[in-house]
């Protein structure tokens, strides 16, 4: 068993700091040893981690892919009652550009205020939503 960090909103901050620019996470992660692996393994790649809020009773989610063989993939996801879901708009508004996929806002009401919120932001802010369902770049 092995494992890794994901995430669109990662691997974006990532690439950004890969490609020489500058990327902060913003997010809400459980008080456990998944938040805390998060935030080392952004910074380890230049990500700012300031922007990630802790949340002591909830946990960071978790999803567990298994490769049964090479044409069988089986993914469980464990988000019910996630510390990502206590994402809300406080948490964002100071983003310059904001990139959220479609997970984010599915996962409770305030997070769907919390992409909402960037969708009405002033012209100098820049949203940026996951291409790969309908989402728009820029406005």
């Amino acid at each position: 068993m092995g494992g890794t960090m994901a995430g669109a909103e990662s691997t974006v901050a990532i690439g950004a700091c890969r490609l020489g620019g500058a990327a902060r996470w913003v997010g809400v992660v459980g008080d456990d040893e998944l938040g805390r692996l998060i935030a080392m393994r952004l910074r380890a790649e230049g990500v700012l981690t300031g922007g990630i809020a802790v949340a002591a009773d909830a946990p960071t989610s978790l999803i567990l892919k298994e490769r049964r063989t090479a044409a069988t993939t089986r993914v469980s996801f464990y988000r019910r009652h996630c510390a990502g879901a206590l994402l809300s708009p406080e948490h964002v508004r100071d983003a310059a550009v904001l990139h959220v996929t479609g997970i984010t806002p599915a996962l409770s009401p305030a997070s769907g205020r919390a992409r909402s919120s960037s969708s009405s932001a002033p012209k100098e802010r820049s949203p940026s939503r996951n291409p790969g369902r309908g989402g728009r770049r820029g406005r």
